[in-house]
């Protein structure tokens, strides 16, 4: 009996341990797939993002401007996957979503980047790639921008259409007959170019530039303007247009080109095939100097006549509204110290005047405009002088890149007296003159006659 009790004991022993070995299972399992769970979580909450990097179309009025095609074009092959103008060197891409921070990854030159993201909603990416140094194109970086939602262990393609973010330097050297690219202050590339393609670079007054970093220059002599792929010529356009320039401006998300000579307004397709006359609008009767504001409108700087007295006006244009009589001004300034305003550039929320008959702190004038369109002064800086000193202006007469880190200004007053000044803001920060006067290198004989 005794040894039948022990077999039995033994018997139920093995039982025990089987049901606790069981029992340990179970437990563990829900810990092990957990421990699983929160290992694998990293990669089951992230999407791979293919961002498929292009820029405009070499010809936009091939694109009809309406949203559905505004829309298509983000998914249509060709739109995107044009050949760039220019070499990149690196490409930043920055990403952001509601429930983290900002990702930042710098990628080579290429087409197409891949990377992880958290997956979710509203994920928006910004990509900016930069031109390699030595490159002759006008533009220092390319920007595009993209929302897109990613699910999570998926991959997803977005296509991200980038234009011109920044630029290198491009002066306007009035009196050397010449156009001179420089990719900063230092002087570093200097590029001087009398003619482009068969064109003669005479008295150029004005430079502006497209989505794709191509040049448009206004000349102020019998031929109006040259358009060249970069600052070495390539596929530069014999001029085109109106004669006798002073300014010029491309509108960049409509792809319209706009001119100026005397109190004359022009516009025209970018190839320079639809040259159309617009208002000669009251009240300014020579036009010195325009820019695109917003929704396609203009903002116009120069003077007028009131009987014996020449006052200056900068002017918010509507050249869409209305017929050719009709009125189109939807905003206007004028004041005593506005005096003989020569450019305007916009750099939001900011609209900034080159003031070269300004007297004491009012050679570069800021402003902003309020929801009625009226122009509220926001700050003013620089006197006239002819000292080579910081604050001191020879005469603020034209904005010379898109920066997003300084204005640059073509400085000059008498035919003896040229350089550039780059400032960061109003203030006059980082004053930084480059340049002086005379036809070699690193040397300008610019614009100094009205």
């Amino acid at each position: 009996m005794i040894k039948s009790w022990r077999a039995c004991d033994n018997m139920k022993k093995r039982i025990y341990l089987v049901i606790l070995g069981f029992f340990i299972i179970i437990s563990l399992g829900p810990i092990s797939c957990s421990d699983s769970e929160s290992r694998m979580s990293p990669l089951l909450n992230q999407a791979t993002v293919i961002l498929s990097i292009g820029l405009p179309p070499e010809d936009p009025s091939a694109y009809n401007n309406s949203l559905g095609n505004k829309i298509r074009r983000f998914f249509v092959p060709d739109a995107i996957a044009q050949t760039a103008p220019a070499s990149f060197s690196s490409i930043l891409v920055r990403v952001s979503g509601p429930d983290f921070g900002v990702m930042e990854q710098t990628f080579g030159p290429s087409g197409t980047v891949s990377l992880s993201v958290p997956s979710g909603n509203f994920r928006q990416f910004e990509v900016i790639a930069a031109i390699a140094s030595g490159d002759p194109s006008a533009a220092l970086s390319f920007r595009g921008t993209a929302v897109a939602n990613l699910p999570a262990g998926e991959t997803v393609s977005i296509p991200v259409l980038m234009g011109l973010n920044e630029t290198k330097i491009v002066v306007p050297d009035y009196y050397n007959n010449r156009i001179v690219t420089i990719d900063s202050m230092t002087g570093a590339n200097w590029n001087a170019r009398a003619t482009l393609g068969s064109t003669s670079v005479t008295q150029p007054t004005d430079v502006s530039f497209d989505a794709r970093g191509r040049i448009y220059i206004s000349l102020n002599s019998t031929n109006g303007v040259i358009r060249a792929d970069n600052s070495n010529g390539t596929n530069a356009t014999p001029a085109f247009g109106a004669g006798g320039l002073q300014t010029i401006a491309v509108d960049r998300t409509n792809n319209i080109l706009y001119y100026a000579s005397s109190g004359a307004l022009y516009k025209n397709s970018l190839d320079g095939t639809n040259e159309q006359s617009l208002l000669n609008f009251a009240p300014i009767t020579a036009i010195y100097g325009i820019d695109v504001y917003s929704n396609g409108l203009l903002l116009i700087v120069g003077t007028g006549v009131i009987s014996t007295v020449t006052p200056s006006y900068i002017i918010l244009y509507d050249p869409n509204a209305g017929s050719r009589s009709g009125q189109t001004v939807v905003g206007q300034y004028t004041s005593a110290s506005l005096n003989t305003p020569w450019d305007v550039m916009t750099v939001p929320p900011y609209i900034y005047v080159a003031n070269l008959g300004g007297g004491a702190n009012n050679q570069i004038l800021r402003f902003s405009l309020d929801s009625n369109n009226s122009f509220i002064p926001q700050g003013n800086y620089g006197t006239f002088g002819t000292t080579a000193t910081p604050g001191i202006f020879y005469g603020a007469r034209r904005f010379l890149a898109i920066r997003n880190d300084a204005l640059i200004i073509a400085d000059s007053n008498t035919i003896s007296l040229s350089q550039l000044i780059s400032i960061s803001d109003i203030s006059g920060a980082n004053w930084t003159p480059f340049g002086t006067h005379g036809s070699l290198i690193n040397q300008f004989k610019l614009w100094a006659v009205c």
